[in-house]
């Protein structure tokens, strides 16, 4: 998938869809996670984001979830 220009492949942990058709995006993370790699000065993990927004559906959430 190209996006933006950068040639990148995306792999979806998880999709769970709401009653209202609405989909939540959910990657698993095994590792320590930071919520402040979302700060929009220092943004680091923009895994979640681009799911968001190559998911080719409505997306009422997007998370992430600690193992």
């Amino acid at each position: 998938m190209s996006f933006e220009g950068i040639e990148i492949r995306l792999c979806i942990d998880r999709i769970d869809e709401l009653a209202g058709g609405r989909s939540v995006i959910i990657d698993y993370k095994t590792g320590e996670v930071n919520r402040n790699d979302w700060d929009p000065d220092q943004f680091s993990e923009p895994q979640l984001p681009l799911y968001a927004l190559t998911a080719g559906e409505a997306v009422a959430a997007i998370a992430f979830a600690c193992l």
